[in-house]
């Protein structure tokens, strides 16, 4: 339970903080330039990524109704060249937190393994 509110925290801070690293981005729409993160970009791999991990927790038999949200707010698309860098920087981010998911999943394996041997 401790891994889920760990996961739910960490998407929660990358999906909806403040831009902390926000990448100039052109709207293709109406044309200006606004500062948004990948996550408010809608990049497609950040929420497949968390819905992936739903459907993960809850083939446990965990519910995941009250520790995660999975409303998306989809910005006007950006142009090509800064829609791909926003990809790039989606796909650094996600790295980070599928390997923090999985260290803390591994620790939480580990601690259920050694309570079973006592």
């Amino acid at each position: 339970m401790q891994v889920l509110k760990e996961a739910n925290a960490f998407f929660g801070v990358v999906q909806y903080s403040k831009p902390v690293e926000a990448i100039p981005a052109t709207s293709s729409v109406v044309g200006n330039t606004t500062n948004i993160t990948p996550a408010q970009a809608g990049i497609p791999a950040y929420f497949e990524c968390k819905y992936f991990i739903k459907a993960v927790f809850e083939e446990q038999g965990v519910s995941t109704s009250h520790l995660f949200s999975l409303d998306t707010k989809i910005f006007d698309q950006p142009a090509d060249a800064s829609y791909r860098h926003l990809e790039d920087t989606g796909a650094q981010r996600l790295s980070v937190m599928l390997r923090e998911i999985a260290d803390a999943l591994d620790a939480q394996m580990a601690k259920i393994a050694d309570e079973q041997d006592r």
